[in-house]
């Protein structure tokens, strides 16, 4: 079945960004969108799920986000990755204003920029360690 095939490269996807971080000690949370640019007029609003509330935040761990271009779920159908480090989470840009109600503040996908902005995977695995490098890195 199609939806089977589907559900198969989304976690082929995910499981390969989980493994990445697990390489590094990492727990990253992989979450992801095929319908993002069906939110843009609202300011390209984020998941309801991709900031972690200040109780669930844990040193270590990762929240990606990966947005599709479309419905297609293919590695070369990436139109971004937001992946960013928990202890961040209130560095990010919120929206003053949400379309889809939600307990959790939603950043602004479209003033997120660098560090928290990749636009491959290859690039997420090449760089995110140089802008986020880890503590045993910089001592």
């Amino acid at each position: 079945m199609k939806s089977d095939i589907i559900k198969e490269k989304i976690e082929a996807i995910k499981n390969e960004i989980k493994t990445f971080y697990t390489k590094h000690n990492k727990e990253a949370k992989v979450i992801y969108r095929t319908c993002g640019y069906k939110f843009e007029k609202s300011g390209d609003e984020s998941p309801g799920n991709l900031v972690p509330f200040k109780k669930e935040r844990k040193e270590n761990h990762v929240n990606v986000y990966v947005d599709f271009r479309n419905e297609k779920i293919d590695k070369d159908n990436i139109k971004f990755i937001i992946a960013f480090p928990h202890e961040d989470s209130d560095l990010l840009p919120r929206l003053e204003k949400v379309r889809l109600p939600s307990k959790r503040d939603k950043i602004d996908l479209k003033r997120t920029n660098y560090p928290y902005k990749f636009y491959s995977l290859d690039e997420l695995y090449k760089e995110y360690f140089i802008r986020f490098p880890k503590k045993e890195d910089t001592k």
